[in-house]
């Protein structure tokens, strides 16, 4: 996630610039944005693969292979294209570390309920096993 922020950041300074730093920069930017493009694809067909046509059911999965989609071919197919249109492919960017951060708070929230349930049967037993421990220690009569 840090090296598409900082493609992001650096396509977005570098936009208006034109030194040979500047284009060296961005030359280079564009094979490891290329590279990341074809890594997202491959977690993309690992995914599919390994869930099938049910990984598709969440609405957030489908967002996510339509940016993964949609960058992987403006990114092979506006190679060598005007600057205007490398525009779209930060947006894209962007709306994959949207989808990258909400991906983290949805797991969070599911490891937050998963505690949450563990914590209720963890006083439930507590509250039993305090019950138990004060029977034993009260006298028979």
């Amino acid at each position: 996630m840090l090296t598409v922020l900082v493609d992001i950041v650096i396509n977005l300074e570098t936009c208006d610039r034109k030194t040979p730093k500047a284009d060296t920069a961005l030359e280079a930017l564009k094979h490891v944005s290329l590279v990341f493009s074809a890594l997202f694809m491959l977690e993309l067909l690992a995914s599919i693969w390994a869930f099938g046509i049910a990984y598709f059911k969440s609405k957030f999965h489908m967002f996510d292979a339509t940016v993964i989609v949609a960058s992987f071919i403006f990114e092979i197919s506006l190679q060598g294209v005007e600057e205007e249109v490398a525009s779209l492919i930060v947006i894209l960017r962007l709306l994959r570390v949207v989808k990258i951060v909400d991906e983290i708070s949805v797991g969070a929230e599911a490891q937050m309920s998963d505690l949450e349930q563990r914590l209720g049967s963890l006083e439930e037993e507590n509250k039993y096993l305090r019950e138990e421990l004060r029977r034993r220690r009260t006298p028979s009569a």
